[in-house]
């Protein structure tokens, strides 16, 4: 497969269904994951919304079966392998690589404050270690710094390393990115927040990983489809739609209240996160009903 074309479309960031006990829900893993691949958009599992930093490392690989199994191999999955362990990260990541995995996902670890060369050495060796693609993701919001466009661009031109998912709410950022990397071709920047959806793609972003993905693929893909055709009008409609819902799914407890209420899967998350209270739960299928999601 050519290196760029692994970072392009649609993906997904998708929950992880648990049942009370905390215990990955395999049947609606797949289940989801089935969804989301007849929509046209590409999975990723155990990235922050599907909670992978809190899920056991056995689990991870367990879900990681699971969809792999639910999709074939020859179906594009991207897998997250957050953790603080650089040799714990490579050990996962030729794992997911060993059961189907097409690319890896992983951002700059947490705790320690790093300068920049620092941040290079960590990922250049995490690059080095990994026998697959690697997509580099800058959360600066749960990780505490930002991976600056320069570091970046100097690993962008390793083999393995096909592309960045930036979720940073900068204007400016988006601009020298695309300045950057809008006409390479391999290596794609993907739109990691959603407010820069429509704007991104326009620039020339290669890709967009949406949360809501999990409630609205199909809405979420049409919006990527305009975009390439270069249909602004059709692309911003459908962006008022993902808004009507975004809204009210913020965050990762709230898009999973909102999947129980489609039916998708359970709305239970993991420690330290919590269930949305009633009030908000309220709010949410008012808006869903009214939107039609609810049957």
């Amino acid at each position: 497969m050519v290196k760029w074309r692994l970072g392009q479309g649609v993906i997904v960031p998708m929950i992880t269904p648990f049942d009370e006990e905390g215990e990955i829900d395999i049947g609606s893993a797949r289940s989801l994951a089935g969804r989301l691949d007849e929509a046209g958009t590409i999975v990723f599992v155990l990235g922050t919304t599907g909670e992978g930093f809190s899920i056991a490392t056995d689990k991870r690989e367990q879900l990681v079966r699971a969809v792999v199994a639910e999709l074939g191999s020859g179906v594009v999955i991207y897998a997250g392998i957050p953790s603080n362990c650089l040799e714990n990260q490579i050990e996962m990541g030729n794992k997911y690589f060993e059961l189907g995995v097409s690319a890896v996902v992983a951002h700059l670890p947490c705790y320690y404050h790093l300068t920049e060369q620092e941040m290079l050495v960590h990922l250049g060796r995490l690059a080095d270690g990994l026998e697959g693609p690697l997509v580099l993701y800058n959360i600066p919001d749960n990780v505490g710094q930002s991976l600056p466009l320069g570091v970046v661009e100097e690993l962008s031109h390793r083999d393995n390393v096909i592309g960045l998912k930036d979720t940073e709410e900068d204007e400016k950022r988006l601009a020298k990115a695309m300045a950057m990397w809008g006409r390479r071709e391999d290596f794609s920047y993907l739109i990691g927040h959603t407010g820069f959806a429509v704007t991104g793609l326009f620039l020339g972003a290669k890709g967009w990983v949406p949360m809501i993905g999990n409630l609205m693929p199909g809405v979420c893909r049409s919006l990527f489809a305009a975009a390439q055709r270069g249909e602004r009008t059709e692309a911003e409609r459908a962006y008022r739609q993902i808004s009507e819902v975004r809204a009210v799914c913020r965050s990762i407890a709230e898009v999973k209240y909102a999947a129980s209420l489609m039916k998708l899967c359970g709305q239970w998350v993991l420690p330290p996160l919590s269930e949305v209270d009633d009030e908000h739960k309220r709010r949410i299928g008012e808006r869903l009903r009214g939107l039609g999601l609810l049957g």
